[in-house]
């Protein structure tokens, strides 16, 4: 896949694609000023589809995986839960912590939700900051990412609605329904 730098009117130019060219191996290539049509090879695991927006001084990129044209996963809070559980599911392990009138549910670190997502770690890294503006987490040193009682809350009806029979092969059923009332 190569990416060619182009003038255009939007301000700066923008990167157009060319879909004939096989993704090369290697690091980042940046155009030189002043050259148009200078390619900027994808040369590591991911490949670019770069789009101008239209009327806007913003590009648009969007990732795929690398020779496979697959688009990688759009990154969301609610993805970021639902990955979460299917981490758990597969890991068969739910980490529940009880504290007062609160439960707290253990977070996969960030680096094992890219690894699963198939994403570069520093693209979770701004949805968790999201999470914990929006008290869903709360991260601790030493103890990892927990999930507030309002992230408890959102955690447990996921996988109440999605995957209650996955879950009742690890936290036994009626212990699960006392705590996702």
């Amino acid at each position: 896949m190569l990416v060619n730098y182009e003038k255009s009117s939007i301000k700066g130019g923008y990167p157009s694609l060319s879909h004939h060219d096989p993704p090369p191996i290697g690091p980042f290539q940046s155009p030189q000023e002043g050259t148009p049509s200078s390619p900027i090879k994808n040369r590591g695991t991911l490949g670019l589809a770069v789009s101008p927006f239209p009327y806007h001084d913003t590009i648009l990129v969007s990732c795929t995986q690398s020779g496979t044209g697959i688009p990688m996963a759009s990154l969301s809070i609610d993805i970021l839960f639902d990955a979460a559980i299917r981490i758990q599911i597969s890991e068969r392990s739910v980490s529940l912590t009880f504290t007062g009138d609160a439960i707290r549910i253990r977070f996969p670190t960030t680096r094992r939700l890219a690894e699963f997502l198939g994403v570069p770690h520093y693209y979770i890294l701004p949805y968790f900051a999201m999470m914990e503006e929006e008290e869903l987490i709360t991260r601790a040193e030493r103890v990892g990412i927990l999930t507030t009682a309002k992230g408890s809350r959102k955690m447990l009806d996921l996988m109440k609605e999605k995957y209650s029979g996955d879950i009742s092969r690890i936290i036994p059923p009626d212990l699960f329904n006392k705590i996702a009332k």
